[in-house]
């Protein structure tokens, strides 16, 4: 996992592949990533320290907050159905 932290901090866009045998957990360590990844949203949104719920529903519950006040752009390639997608739509229709 450091090597994807060092990414997460590049001025460009990072790209991380994850390969391997069948059964060597690139899935859980994906979700895991991903997990962390929503917390460098929220930081990105200026939450910092304690204030960044530890719990990955509530993160995900704090972004849809935040996200409901700012106008951003969030691509999220190869969904396979909305149910991937929508903890993270805003909480209220933008102004």
């Amino acid at each position: 996992m450091p090597r994807l932290h060092a990414l997460a901090g590049e001025t460009t866009a990072p790209v991380a592949l994850v390969t391997g045998q069948p059964g060597l957990g690139k899935t859980a360590f994906a979700v895991r990533a991903a997990r962390e990844a929503l917390g460098l949203l929220l930081h990105a949104c200026g939450i910092t320290g304690d204030a960044v719920p530890q719990d990955s529903e509530r993160r995900a519950d704090l972004f849809r907050t935040l996200a409901g006040d700012r106008r951003m752009l969030l691509l999220l390639d190869d969904a396979a159905d909305e149910e991937q997608v929508r903890p993270l739509l805003p909480a209220a229709d933008p102004p």
